[in-house]
């Protein structure tokens, strides 16, 4: 019933956007931007979104759910069990190779699933070498 209201008031959706709060919900601060610029809470997009049979966690939009603007647009969430994801880098000089080496190592291992290092990790730093 919510996504038949909000389809008869896409008309009106279409200039106003906001960062500040979800247009779907109003409940919750929106975490993906679509296409278009209008934003979602992550719920949101889980609950009003074609959900992927390929890949877990992977959500898809065929339109904008409140202007209706066409385009192909998937967002991929933490799971809802995940903390924050933190890798650190540390060590200068020589001390720096290990960790790169086994960086590089789990990147190589990775590619062969199709996968990137960074869809394990919302924050990335260190010092010199990171």
């Amino acid at each position: 019933i919510h996504k038949q209201t909000l389809k008869t008031l896409q008309p009106h959706f279409t200039d106003f956007k906001s960062h500040r709060s979800c247009f779907c919900c109003f409940m919750c601060m929106p975490e993906k931007v679509m296409a278009c610029g209008h934003t979602l809470y992550n719920t949101c997009i889980r609950i009003y979104s074609q959900r992927s049979i390929l890949e877990q966690n992977t959500y898809a939009f065929s339109n904008c759910l409140l202007c209706g603007v066409q385009g192909n647009m998937i967002f991929r969430l933490v799971p809802p069990s995940a903390g924050i994801r933190v890798l650190s880098l540390d060590g200068g000089g020589i001390q720096a190779v290990v960790p790169l080496v086994f960086l590089s190592a789990i990147k190589s291992r990775l590619s062969s699933f199709k996968s990137l290092v960074t869809n394990y990790f919302n924050f990335v730093g260190g010092t010199l070498a990171g």
